[in-house]
């Protein structure tokens, strides 16, 4: 409750300078997503980045985001990573209370602070033929994300060049003004009042409410997910991870188990983690004649600051892959618990002499839920993600199967030897220890019937060779003066490989 209470008072210290009833404050940062949620949806940001005056008035400069390029329709596909805030590309406040936002083409959509209960204005007008206006509906004290304010409600309505109330997508629609926080909801301003497919190369963000979800860096609903949040892990801490990445026609998969031993802070430079990690390693060509490979291992992991991902949603940061300049951009989650690389735009011959529009390679929201993308979560690490390539054939993915964190726990928990119990009684023959150093022992079942066991390098070569008694079921082979690396065992038809440390 004093954490919460300290946010609302340092909220409102920082904003005395500001006009009540302001629809965007210039220290806040907001999180916002729309009212109608569809897959692949993200939270939004509102961040001011810079503030200027002149005469009188306070024009405020948002973010940038990635935007389309508007070209002429043979360039329809280039995006910028520095187009405007979906607010617009500036706001103006108006000393009267007037608050003036601007759409893609420059038209400006007008919202009155100062106005009473029931007063009405001019909030939009398209060219000679659509009028908007807007009208104080509502004014009462609401609580929204535990805060208490005063609240204005703003409703709209369309007429045509003679008045006459017309329909259109913005009808009833409403948007909450707060005293002393600003826009409770909102529209995205910049493809105000509704998409239009004229505009080349507009992502079709069709008119809606858009919701407040929080205030960074407060207790106030979401924050904005960043790296040390992700990887953020206390002793005794557990993740186990199910990793399939196939290289046709070989099968791989590794499951995974990683156990938190121990921690150590340097401040906001890194974390050290000592992190103790059971794996059981399964490939082969085709089932049953997998191989394993079983190691627990102790290892040092340390995390260090990456500004990029830190980054708000949707906010780009430029890099140079393969001589080529792209733009990235991460998206996060309406709960602000997952963060996913969205996409990444190539640069093509651009038309523009400034190089500030990219070509799409495809990668632009392409994808129907945060599972397909490589996402990074809140306090359970990353990456994680699930596809398929090879015209959808051959299946990839590193998908968290269980948690223990603390007392929460979440998922199916990985028993690797029970797995390599299994996978031994589908077997022909299991070698053990593996990895090795001085010997391994070759144990077939009941059915298997063979003269010899083979040792052979990953070239075929036989390195090794030893017979099998009528009724021996093992063999114990000295691979002692055999050189470290990984080698076959082939008795019959079947193989199994085996490391040498």
């Amino acid at each position: 409750m004093k954490k919460k209470l300290l946010s609302i008072i340092l909220l409102s210290s920082i904003i005395v300078k500001s006009q009540d009833y302001q629809t965007v404050k210039s220290d806040i940062v907001y999180f916002f997503n729309k009212e109608i949620l569809n897959a692949g949806d993200y939270a939004r940001t509102i961040k001011i980045d810079s503030t200027h005056y002149l005469a009188g008035d306070s024009i405020l400069f948002p973010n940038k985001n990635i935007q389309a390029c508007l070209f002429p329709i043979e360039y329809d596909g280039y995006y910028t990573p520095y187009g405007a805030s979906w607010i617009g590309e500036k706001v103006i406040i108006k000393p009267d209370g007037n608050n003036l936002f601007f759409n893609v083409m420059g038209d400006t959509i007008s919202i009155q602070t100062k106005a009473n209960l029931n007063e009405t204005w001019l909030a939009y007008q398209l060219f000679d033929s659509t009028k908007i206006y807007a009208t104080i509906t509502n004014h009462d004290t609401l609580s929204y994300l535990g805060l208490t304010d005063s609240v204005k409600t703003i409703s709209f309505q369309a007429f045509d060049n003679n008045l006459q109330s017309i329909s259109h997508s913005i009808n009833s629609k409403e948007i909450l003004l707060s005293k002393h926080y600003g826009f409770i909801s909102t529209f995205n301003y910049y493809l105000f009042p509704e998409y239009n497919p004229n505009y080349v190369g507009m992502l079709n963000d069709e008119l809606q409410v858009c919701n407040l979800l929080g205030f960074d860096n407060s207790s106030i609903g979401i924050n904005n997910l960043k790296w040390f949040e992700v990887f953020d892990f206390q002793v005794n801490d557990e993740l186990h991870i199910d990793h399939l990445y196939p290289n046709p026609p070989n099968y791989i998969r590794d499951e995974q188990i990683y156990r938190y031993i121990g921690r150590q802070d340097y401040g906001m430079d890194s974390i050290k983690y000592t992190i103790e990690i059971e794996k059981l390693n399964i490939f082969g060509l085709s089932y049953p004649n997998f191989d394993t490979l079983y190691n627990i291992d102790t290892i040092v992991e340390v995390v260090y600051p990456n500004q990029n991902f830190d980054l708000l949603s949707r906010q780009a940061f430029l890099d140079t892959i393969w001589g080529n300049a792209s733009f990235y951009s991460n998206l996060m989650s309406n709960d602000g618990l997952v963060k996913l690389e969205n996409w990444n735009n190539e640069q093509f011959d651009s038309p523009q002499t400034d190089d500030s529009c990219y070509y799409n390679n495809g990668n632009f929201e392409n994808y129907t839920n945060y599972e397909e993308k490589v996402n990074y979560r809140k306090g359970l690490g990353g990456p994680y993600y699930s596809y398929t390539t090879d015209n959808g054939v051959v299946p990839h993915h590193r998908q968290l199967v269980y948690y223990l964190k603390g007392t929460e726990e979440w998922g199916t928990p990985l028993n690797l030897v029970s797995s390599i119990n299994e996978k031994r009684q589908n077997s022909e023959f299991t070698i053990f220890p593996n990895p090795a150093s001085d010997y391994v022992v070759v144990v077939t079942n009941e059915k298997l019937q063979v003269e010899s066991c083979e040792v052979l390098d990953l070239t075929g070569k036989l390195v090794k060779s030893f017979p099998f008694g009528e009724t021996e079921k093992g063999l114990i082979i000295d691979i002692s003066d055999l050189e470290q690396g990984i080698y076959i065992v082939k008795v019959g038809s079947q193989t199994h490989k085996f490391i040498i440390e």
